[in-house]
């Protein structure tokens, strides 16, 4: 990522801090958004530099599901205050299913066990037509 995408990526918390200047909450929230953002991008690329099998891509994947365990509770929590009761539940179970099925995702499903490591020639092989 360039420095200049991350300016744009700034201009609208910019944008937010002037349309919300009588609500800091607001701000606060997208100030700590965006730094959620960063972080998530940067975990990002340096477990894109671990080398595989390395010990430090599990510990990078802990901290990418934690930043977007907190993004999504962040934002249901947001979406879920102006909503009635019955659907801030309905936003509420879609984030903790989002969170669940991250979590399975990254820990628990065959593909992560790996760390990415696949066999090169698994890949090129034609699926076996029944």
């Amino acid at each position: 990522m360039t420095p200049s995408s991350y300016g744009r990526l700034l201009v609208p918390v910019f944008l937010l801090a002037y349309v919300s200047a009588n609500s800091s909450a607001a701000r606060l929230f997208a100030c700590v958004s965006v730094l959620i953002l960063l972080l998530l991008h940067i975990c990002i690329c340096l477990y894109e530099a671990a080398p595989h099998g390395s010990p430090h891509r599990r510990i990078i994947r802990a901290a990418v599901w934690s930043l977007s365990t907190l993004l999504t509770a962040m934002f249901s929590y947001c979406v879920a205050e102006t909503l009635p009761l019955p659907v801030a539940v309905v936003v509420w179970c879609a984030g903790a299913a989002t969170v669940t099925f991250g979590f399975y995702l990254l820990f628990v499903s065959n593909n992560c066990k790996t760390d990415g490591a696949t066999d090169a020639t698994a890949a090129e092989k034609p699926a076996a037509i029944d």
